[in-house]
């Protein structure tokens, strides 16, 4: 990103300093938006040039279809069955020490699973508030948290267990901003990070994938 010397040097009502330093707080800003996104979306890729990076791997290429902890429902609606299912499949695959007890999913999934349980809903003459919202369900797998998020794809259920995944970066690769160089009167500026996703005993965790988003 770039700004002109005058305009860095121009008062602007309602901002807080230069137009350089909050240039660097939102582009700052933006790259943790992605980084989060690619911890849902990203594919492994080595690159091969400058212009061609790499990228890191996400839940996408460690929880794929290839998996046989994997449940394509082909466009089937979400049942409660279907978790209870999944949850089997982990605990013999890795026993309950070490199998998922976190669901990840979108707003959709997560207005499915409230719902699984809003019949069992009793309000009193006294209540003046109403509605069911479930943060988290008991199985006979133990307790598992039940967590929404906007980059959960939406046709998809993550099982995990974030005792086995990490988030980093390399030795210095934090982000950082640095100058580059320059050939007017303005200044410019990048952001630079190095991260990666680090996922273990991926046995341990499963997807259903393929859930209908409208019924």
């Amino acid at each position: 990103y770039q700004v002109s010397q005058r305009q860095n040097s121009t008062s602007v009502y309602g901002r807080r300093g230069p137009d350089l330093d909050k240039m660097t707080a939102d582009t700052l800003k933006q790259v943790m938006v992605l980084l989060e996104e690619a911890c849902f979306r990203g594919l492994r890729y080595v690159g091969t040039a400058a212009l061609d990076p790499p990228s890191m791997g996400g839940l996408r290429e460690f929880i794929n279809s290839t998996d046989s902890n994997v449940t394509d429902l082909a466009t089937a609606a979400l049942t409660e069955k279907d978790l209870n299912d999944m949850l089997q499949t982990l605990f013999y695959q890795v026993g309950p020490a070490n199998m998922a007890k976190t669901i990840i999913c979108g707003s959709w999934v997560k207005r499915k699973i409230s719902g699984f349980y809003e019949p069992h809903y009793r309000s009193t003459v006294e209540s003046k508030r109403g509605g069911v919202t479930i943060e988290q369900i008991t199985t006979d797998f133990g307790s598992v948290d039940v967590l929404m998020h906007y980059h959960c794809p939406r046709e998809r259920v993550y099982f995990i267990n974030p005792d086995f995944i990490e988030v980093g970066h390399y030795k210095d690769g934090q982000f950082q901003d640095a100058p580059l160089a320059v050939a007017g009167p303005y200044f410019r500026r990048h952001v630079y990070g190095d991260y990666v996703m680090v996922v273990k005993n991926v046995e341990a965790m499963g997807l259903l994938d393929n859930i209908s988003i409208t019924t």
